[in-house]
């Protein structure tokens, strides 16, 4: 975003391949498994956020798909969890809806609208 944002403003962006990014021990995982409900929620959220900011709805349908599925994808790899599933459908749920703000693990959807995930989620496994 911030890219993406200083080019809009007229700066120009650079590539520096010597820099390095140095983690705390432990502080990078490639497994979703064990990750907090907040990165879920933020991740799936903020990939519509961005789309509809950027680049809107039409123009941005491919990257937006991309974004839905992977939530999706999420959800079966994780399927164990039903709180993973909760935090991605409420996270695409506020990015369709536009809604900004800080994870509220305890804010639960109402029935319909997490059966209409679930019956989604079920259409894009076929």
């Amino acid at each position: 975003d911030y890219s993406l944002r200083s080019a809009q403003a007229g700066y120009r962006n650079i590539v520096v391949p010597d820099a390095e990014v140095r983690h705390a021990p432990g502080a990078y995982q490639i497994s979703l498994r064990g990750r907090p409900l907040h990165f879920f929620y933020y991740m799936a959220r903020n990939d519509l956020l961005f789309t509809r900011k950027h680049v809107g709805w039409w123009a941005g349908r491919r990257p937006l798909w991309w974004a839905i599925h992977r939530a999706f994808r999420w959800t079966r790899e994780l399927e164990d969890d039903p709180a993973v599933a909760e935090a991605v459908f409420l996270g695409l749920r506020d990015g369709l809806a536009a809604r900004t703000g800080a994870y509220d693990p305890a804010r639960r959807l109402s029935a319909p609208v997490r059966g209409l995930f679930r019956a989604a989620g079920r259409a894009l496994r076929r």
